[in-house]
């Protein structure tokens, strides 16, 4: 990667900048799975990905999502942070049954996959390319989230490889992949069974600052928890 700063670098100076935007509040992180259940439903869905990735020549992506793993087991491991995971899963079903189960919730995503759970009211988004007041985040404004959902099922999603539906087949396979706020009975029970998993948390920030080195990381972890020891 050259001169480049670290990935773990780059990833901690984000979060903790999300962290301290609304402070006090308990720090979800939701990840996605690597084997996705929407591929069931469409094969090619996310197929474009890995020839994309294979655009960068100088990034070692195996050592990147080893990394990533690593960090994000160090945050479950030893911060007061909870993390989300589950091979089938991706982040947004996660984030749609706890908005749909009413959890008071501010989402900070750019993907636009989102925009439709506006439409519960405990739930807000926050686009970290949106521009900033005074430098401060702002909420999404989503005028009508069904119709995000609708444009969404019919338009399809170049990001996600989904295509228009052209036919009421295609239709019907897009609503299934797009839909986050009927996802199926069978997704809706996983999902909370990882949401409620039990959790013997006692964190040592102390062991998360030794991994992590970058005096940052220990002045941003002592305005985020304040209370605990560091």
């Amino acid at each position: 990667m050259g001169n480049k700063l670290p990935l773990e670098f780059m990833v901690l100076k984000k979060l903790f900048s999300y962290c301290k935007a609304f402070p006090g509040r308990e720090i979800y992180i939701m990840c996605d799975g690597t084997k996705t259940w929407r591929k069931e439903v469409y094969p090619e869905y996310k197929a474009q990905r890995k020839e994309q990735r294979e655009k960068y020549e100088d990034l070692d992506w195996t050592d990147l999502f080893a990394r990533y793993g690593q960090m994000i087991s160090a945050i479950e491991n030893f911060t007061p942070m909870l993390t989300f995971r589950d091979d089938v899963l991706e982040a947004d079903d996660l984030e749609a049954i706890l908005a749909k189960d009413g959890e008071d919730l501010i989402i900070f995503s750019s993907d636009k996959d989102l925009n439709q759970l506006t439409t519960y009211p405990n739930l807000k988004l926050v686009s970290p390319k949106g521009k900033k007041v005074k430098g401060k985040f702002v909420f999404k404004v989503v005028e009508d989230p069904i119709k995000e959902l609708d444009k969404l099922v019919m338009k399809g999603d170049r990001c996600d490889n989904v295509p228009r539906a052209s036919s009421e087949a295609q239709k019907m396979i897009n609503n299934k992949i797009v839909n986050l706020i009927n996802l199926p009975e069978n997704i809706e029970g996983r999902c909370r069974a990882v949401l409620n998993q039990a959790r013997c948390k006692s964190p040592d920030l102390e062991e998360f600052c030794r991994l992590y080195q970058w005096q940052f990381v220990r002045v941003e972890l002592k305005k985020i928890y304040p209370t605990h020891a560091l």
